[in-house]
């Protein structure tokens, strides 16, 4: 769960406000039922509202139950990690769902989707960057996986 946006509320600093708004994202693994998720936060809203005297308000803005996963040992997820192997001569690791990408839509149609790039773990921060050869490396890793599908 990670914060990351605040509203602002009000424009002078001798004001206590009133309402204070902000966002979580928060990616929920598969495994996890939403509901009690979503039940888990209601609690410790709860817990906060009765400590504090304030009132808590929990609006989705954007909502879904995770796809399930891409098996790892699927042929695809074999053919990319071959890929990555050739192309940057590194032994990758399938992990993770790409929640928040199309791979998502993809596994929820039965579909093996793998999401991959070349990253320096600057993604979702200020001053987020890529390198033009990760890139080049990236699309060389699409093209000779294309190039091994029957």
């Amino acid at each position: 769960f990670e914060p990351t946006k605040k509203e602002p509320n009000v424009p002078n600093v001798n004001t206590i406000p009133g309402d204070d708004v902000f966002y979580l994202d928060s990616r929920v693994l598969p495994c996890y039922p939403l509901a009690k998720v979503k039940a888990e936060i209601r609690r410790l809203a709860a817990l906060v509202e009765k400590a504090y005297k304030v009132t808590i308000t929990i609006d989705p803005v954007q909502e879904a139950q995770a796809a399930p996963p891409t098996p790892p040992d699927s042929e695809f997820v074999q053919l990319v990690v071959e890929s990555i192997k050739e192309v940057h001569n590194v032994r990758p690791k399938p992990q993770g769902i790409g929640g928040g990408t199309v791979a998502a839509s993809l596994r929820r149609l039965g579909l093996h989707a793998v999401v991959y790039s070349k990253l320096d773990d600057t993604a979702h921060q200020p001053n987020e960057y890529c390198i033009l050869e990760n890139l080049r490396g990236d699309a060389k890793v699409f093209a000779l996986t294309a190039m091994k599908l029957k």
